[in-house]
Parts: structure tokens; C-alpha cells; sequence
């Protein structure tokens, strides 16, 4: 089947000169529900949610709902936004294939084979960094050259987008194993990370949070030292995102960044950790501009998904496997 690799940015408004191409699908696949779209624009699209429960549960659900609502039109591309770790590489076997996971069953799932009876042209990416696209493209980072999207939930991810385009390395970003400092007053043995322990993930991802104080950390309130901890890791993340990859803009979403007050420690605690050298970042407006929320939250996995159908449609590069 047709599948695409994005190698080059496209023209962040592909979808208006697409309105006749056909249907898009976009799916944005997480590890507890699956929410499919499809339309001509993700502003005018039907969408549904399909708990993620066996492979050959969900996907039966998701094909029954594509066509239901394509009723035999045209479907001109599909979008997957994926859960990880997730083959992203067009030209290897592993092209859109499920890797080790720890949710039962998902192992080895293919979404090629999943979709393989539209005959339509497929571009998938990790969720995280889909949703980084759609932010940079008509979100928060909209018209900067370099944006990154950090999410903060069950786990911890991030993307960055060069000029309208995915930057991927061998394989996609693993940012929530960054190695950060310890806090002075951390008290813990141990992180929670089952591969490193201290890493980022391991520290500062919400279920780490709960297991450590029993409560989320919205509960918790902004004098309770898990969140001067929380503020700290993720300003430690911010820290070397900043010198290492000069982003114009980090977009942290993600459920654990509805915190009242954590966006505000955050900035100040990076501001902090520089302490003042990076000299065009000084002022409470530099830090607002550059550290920031989402504006599709908690949409943007699927507007996303939605941008790589464009992409796919719009012929960035077509590669064909038998």
C-alpha cells in the first residue's frame, strides 16, 4: 500500500488547497482510547472515541466507524498520531508497527495492516510529535522556525518542529528519559523508572507523583514540596532544552500542566537555573513568550494527525510498498 515520510517542510496551509481532494482520517491512537476522525478539516470533521482494548476489538471498531462515515467516498490520505514506541521510519519493515510495549496484546500491531483496505496513502508518527505539528502550525508556536512540544501525563514526550516539519533522528525524540539533577530536597531512594530510574519520566510524570504522595498533584497544592519538585524537574528539562536545542518556543501540555500555578513556577524556576545567561531571555514577558501552553489542548494529537494526512495528500513524498 501507498505509505508517506514527510522529509521537508510543506506549506503549513496545505489543507485549504486540498478542500477537493477527497475525505481525510486521522487518528490519534493513545494507550487507553482511540479518537478517529473524518472530514475534509479537522474544524468540520465527525469524530468518535473507541476505548484501546485488544487490537482486534479496537481495530474492528475504528475500520466499522472509517467506513461508516466515508460511505464509500474518496478517502484521499489517513494521519496516525501513535502511542509509542512505534516504527516512524517509511522505508524500514517496521514502518507503522507497534514496538515492546507494556500494553497487552499491542506488541507487534501494524497499522498498515489495519488500514490496508482504504488503499489510501498513510503517514504515521508518534502522538507527541503530531501534536507538536499541529502546534507549531496553528497553535502556539505559529509562524517560529523552531518549536518544541513537551507533554506531561501518564509519561513524558516531546517534539520538535524545524520550519513546519518533524525533526527525528534514527528514530523519534525520547525526552522523558533525560537525565536531570536530583532536587536538594528530594527524598526519594529512587525514581520510578522501571530503565533508568532518575530520568525525567522516572521523576516528574504524573503517575510518579501519585505513587509518591497519593495524591495528584493539583490536590496537593502549590506549598506541598512535591510541587517545588515538580516545577523544578521540569524547569531542569526546560534548561537543556533551551541551551541544547534553542527552541522560539516550548509548549508543555499534558494533563499534569492544568496545575494551578505550574506554568508560572516553571518559567521562574528555568530563569533560575540560567541565571542570566541567556541574555535575550531576562524579562517575565521573554519567559511568557517562551514557555507556554498548548492552544489545541487536548485536541492537538488529533489535529496533528490531521496535518499528516494533509501532508501525505499534498505528495511531500510518496514512498511505495508492496
Amino acid at each position: 500500500m501507498p505509505i508517506c515520510l514527510k522529509e521537508k517542510s510543506v506549506n503549513p496551509d496545505a489543507s485549504e488547497s486540498l478542500s477537493n481532494a477527497g475525505l481525510f482520517v486521522a487518528i490519534e491512537a493513545g494507550g487507553t482510547k482511540f479518537v478517529v476522525s473524518v472530514g475534509r478539516h479537522w474544524s468540520n470533521a465527525v469524530t468518535s472515541t473507541f476505548e484501546t482494548t485488544s487490537p482486534a476489538a479496537t481495530g474492528e471498531a475504528v475500520l466499522e466507524f472509517i467506513r461508516r462515515e466515508s460511505a464509500d467516498r474518496n478517502i484521499a490520505a489517513i494521519g496516525v498520531a501513535s502511542f509509542g514506541p512505534v516504527g516512524i521510519a517509511a522505508q524500514l519493515p517496521n514502518y507503522g508497527v507497534i514496538g515492546s510495549t507494556p500494553k497487552v496484546g499491542w506488541t507487534g500491531f501494524s497499522y498498515l495492516d489495519l488500514l490496508e483496505t482504504f488503499s489510501a496513502p498513510i503517514m504515521v508518527e508518534t502522538d507527541v510529535n503530531a501534536a507538536a505539528l499541529a502546534e507549531a502550525r496553528h497553535g502556539a508556536g505559529k509562524g517560529l522556525r523552531r518549536v518544541m512540544y513537551v507533554t506531561i501525563g501518564t509519561g513524558i514526550g516531546g517534539g520538535l518542529v524545524v520550519d513546519g516539519a518533524i525533526s527525528n533522528g534514527v528514530t523519534h525524540p525520547e525526552l522523558g528519559h533525560m537525565l536531570v539533577p536530583r532536587h536538594r530536597e528530594e527524598i526519594a531512594d529512587a525514581g520510578f523508572c522501571p530503565f533508568h530510574g532518575d530520568c525525567l519520566e522516572g521523576l516528574a510524570a504524573g503517575p510518579t507523583v501519585t505513587a509518591r504522595w497519593g495524591q495528584d498533584l493539583s490536590q496537593l497544592g502549590e506549598d506541598h514540596l512535591a510541587f517545588r519538585l515538580q516545577a523544578y524537574y521540569l524547569a531542569a528539562m526546560c534548561t537543556n532544552l533551551i541551551l541544547q536545542s534553542v527552541p522560539d518556543r516550548i509548549v508543555l501540555g499534558g494533563g499534569v500542566m492544568q496545575t494551578p500555578g505550574l506554568l508560572a513556577a516553571v518559567r521562574a524556576e528555568t530563569s533560575r537555573l540560567l541565571n542570566g545567561y541567556r541574555c535575550d531571555l531576562l524579562s517575565e514577558h521573554d519567559w511568557q513568550q517562551l514557555i507556554c501552553l498548548p492552544q489545541h489542548a487536548p485536541a492537538a494529537g488529533l489535529v496533528g494527525a490531521y496535518e499528516l494526512a494533509f501532508d501525505c495528500a499534498a505528495g511531500a513524498r510518496e514512498v511505495v510498498v508492496e
